[in-house]
């Protein structure tokens, strides 16, 4: 691997049609800090999105009207400067050969896919750092499987949000317990400059308990022979690695009842959730149900409640209607019935509208 490595940023810029909003950084650690909701998630999450993420920044009012954004950057292995730019909402990534204050309309641009198989900008990130992605790198113990690097891993040691620092586990590793032999020997490579592994499978521990392991490998017979200085050096390598082997074995083996407890705790982890899952299953059931009832209740009052309206609005209208009666003359003696009382002169019976005779 190449002597210097890696990248810095100079700069991150957001743009409109209209108007640009600019970040610089400087050599060295930038470490990005503020009050709560003032944009610190929002630039990490933009930066980590121009270098090829496909999770796109969640929006802030500030910035809502800003869809286009650019990256400068200073590769350390080819000292010289590229700019990325890259179109929220998008899969394309172009790369500018030159720094942002010199592009222009027609500057040409090389563009690359975060997905698919063709043109990937992890690869081409990867040469720009002075990284090869034809290194394979362990990525288990007991088991000779390799895996190639990527950006992504290389990304993992670049950039740190708060939660990895605030957070009790170390920052060498990404999280998942699968991955711990491969996160160590890609740090590994990373400050040694060589592919070879850092943790490997030294011996099977049913075999290393049959055989004793001598403590100064017992070669005195041999060492008598002091003028041949190749085997003085062999003899004391040999030393050196059963003295790491056993300091090893000590500290970073991983056994096989580790891994069984951590599986079984994942179960355990697992059949909770599951098992929550369920609960809160059943009391949606319920709740559904509930619903259900009440809607059929509300109906039955509405159909109700409308027989009750209908027959108001008769009993109104039937009132309307008599109100508009007009009074009219008596039919025997034409006098009229809004007299208290009217005597027919040809009768000796007196007729009283109150219904008296």
């Amino acid at each position: 691997m190449n002597n210097k490595f890696g990248f810095i940023l100079n700069r991150l810029v957001l743009s409109n049609s209209t108007e640009t909003r600019e970040i610089k950084f400087y050599k060295g650690l930038n470490f990005i800090s503020g009050p709560t909701d003032t944009g610190k998630t929002y630039i990490y999450q933009l930066i980590k999105y121009l270098l090829g993420s496909n999770d796109v920044p969640k929006k802030i009012p500030e910035n809502k009207n800003f869809n286009t954004a650019f990256l400068e950057i200073q590769s350390h292995s080819r000292n010289e400067i590229i700019t990325l730019n890259r179109i929220l909402d998008t899969n394309k990534i172009n790369i500018y050969s030159t720094s942002f204050e010199n592009i222009e309309v027609n500057t040409p641009s090389n563009s690359f896919n975060t997905r698919g198989s063709s043109k990937i900008i992890s690869k081409e990130l990867m040469e720009y750092a002075g990284l090869y992605t034809d290194k394979n790198i362990k990525r288990t113990i007991r088991e000779e499987k390799y895996q190639n690097i990527n950006f992504r891993n290389f990304l993992h040691f670049s950039l740190v949000d708060e939660i990895q620092v605030i957070n009790d586990k170390s920052l060498l590793f990404e999280g998942q317990y699968v991955s711990k032999t491969f996160d160590l020997n890609f740090f590994y490579y990373l400050i040694s400059g060589t592919s070879n592994n850092y943790l490997t499978y030294l011996s099977d521990k049913k075999e290393s308990n049959k055989k004793t392991v001598p403590q100064v490998l017992r070669v005195d017979e041999d060492r008598k022979s002091k003028n041949n200085p190749i085997k003085e050096i062999i003899y004391k390598t040999k030393e050196e690695v059963v003295y790491l082997e056993e300091e090893y074995n000590k500290i970073n083996e991983i056994t096989y009842n580790e891994e069984f407890e951590f599986i079984t705790t994942e179960i355990s982890s697992k059949t909770k959730k599951i098992h929550d899952l369920f609960k809160d299953m059943e009391k949606t059931k319920s709740k559904i149900l509930m619903n259900n009832e009440l809607i059929k209740r509300f109906n039955l009052l509405r159909e109700q409640f409308n027989s009750d309206m209908e027959r108001l609005e008769f009993i109104l209208e039937g009132g309307g209607i008599i109100s508009n009666l007009s009074i009219e003359n008596c039919t025997v003696c034409g006098s009229k019935l809004s007299d208290l009382k009217h005597n027919h002169n040809n009768s000796s019976d007196s007729i009283d509208i109150d219904g008296e005779s």
